[in-house]
């Protein structure tokens, strides 16, 4: 089942926030950019396999310009190819890593992004 979007916001540019992203994401050595618009777009991610998924999460992450800030938009499934394609449920894994990629992005920001909770997008 789909993790349902979450979003945060942030008090920086969207162009800062994005390259937190990038670094938030490369600094997990098994999950893997599948695709990467850019600020203001997605940047989609694989997150391999896992106790809990045999082909990992198929994750997205967009980044939006908010005013003088700018928002981050987690969401998450099980990614349906090779033998993942029957798998229907992860145990809430696509939360944990949502939750694993929030943390990363606020440690790249330093003290100065301040992301504010989480609401439903």
């Amino acid at each position: 089942m789909p993790k349902a979007p979450e979003t945060h916001h942030y008090d920086v540019p969207v162009d800062r926030l994005h390259q937190a992203v990038v670094v938030a994401v490369n600094e997990q050595k098994r999950w893997k950019v599948q695709e990467d618009e850019g600020p203001g777009g997605a940047l989609r991610f694989n997150t391999g396999l896992s106790i809990w998924s045999w082909s990992g999460q198929d994750m997205e992450a967009a980044t939006a310009a908010e005013g003088a800030g700018s928002t981050l938009t987690i969401g998450g499934k099980v990614a349906q190819r090779g033998a993942g394609s029957i798998q229907l449920v992860s145990w809430g894994e696509a939360g944990r890593i949502a939750r694993k990629l929030k943390e990363g992005v606020d440690a790249a920001l330093g003290s100065g992004g301040h992301g504010r909770e989480h609401e439903g997008a």
